[in-house]
């Protein structure tokens, strides 16, 4: 293993999957042409264990960390994409130190989405994919233009999870293009009107929804009317056919692969 260290100036892409932390690399100081790096280590996310060794790159600007939280892996000012969790209100201070940031993957911890901390604004941000929508209560995206809350199991969906993301885009007054949705979010008594702030409602041209049967007419009624949507060029609708199973459909009613 020390004869591959020897050759880290040179790597441009590094994958670790490690059971432990990352031994090998602490006392490399430098990784001078290192642009791409996924990291999957199978700790707990109450381990002690840090590592600065990524700072030493000054190139890097994708990282994936799957599930860990920047707290503990430690990222130079230049990252550019992001992919991880938040684990406690540290990995959220440390978002300043990547102003550069503009695509983010975030899940967070069910301990965190309990925890009272301020709100980080992510100046450069652009596009954004929360696993779960706790993420939002944490974040303001000015820039953003791309929001995916992705599909999670409904018993561990806050019930104001709608709320959350209208106090989001309020909060960040950003000019969002594109909205995806699950249906996990959803109760009998949402509508696009309660979700959406005036500002989302004037630029969003992108709207992917996913919807139990029981609620198409009622969110198809509201977007039909143009006040609510008025730049809505692309509708994909993901109905629940069967258990497990989606059918997407677009606002001409062609089946979606």
């Amino acid at each position: 293993m020390s004869l591959l260290v020897r050759s880290c100036h040179r790597w441009k892409s590094l994958r670790i999957n490690a059971k432990h932390h990352m031994s090998h690399l602490e006392s490399v100081a430098h990784f001078p042409a290192l642009q791409k790096i996924d990291v999957h280590i199978l700790e707990r996310f109450d381990s002690d264990y840090r590592s600065d060794a990524l700072l030493g790159a000054p190139r890097l600007r994708h990282a994936c960390l799957h599930g860990l939280g920047i707290s503990r892996i430690r990222l130079p000012p230049g990252v550019t994409h992001l992919s991880g969790s938040i684990t406690c209100p540290e990995d959220l201070h440390l978002f300043f130190q990547l102003p550069n940031l503009k695509r983010c993957h975030l899940g967070i911890t069910a301990a965190m989405i309990a925890t009272d901390a301020p709100v980080v604004t992510v100046a450069q941000l652009s596009h954004l994919y929360v696993v779960d929508a706790g993420v939002l209560k944490f974040l303001s995206a000015p820039l953003l233009s791309s929001l995916a809350i992705g599909r999670f199991p409904v018993e561990h969906w806050p019930p104001s999870t709608q709320e959350s993301i209208t106090l989001f885009l309020h909060r960040s007054r950003c000019r969002l293009e594109s909205l995806s949705v699950s249906k996990a979010i959803f109760t009998f008594e949402a509508t696009p009107n309660r979700m959406f702030v005036s500002e989302a409602r004037s630029t969003i041209s992108c709207l992917k929804l996913e919807l139990p049967p029981q609620m198409i007419k009622g969110i198809v009624e509201a977007l039909a009317s143009p006040p609510v949507l008025p730049n809505l060029h692309h509708l994909i609708l993901c109905i629940s056919v069967s258990r497990g199973r989606l059918g997407c459909h677009n606002r001409h009613g062609t089946l979606l692969p």
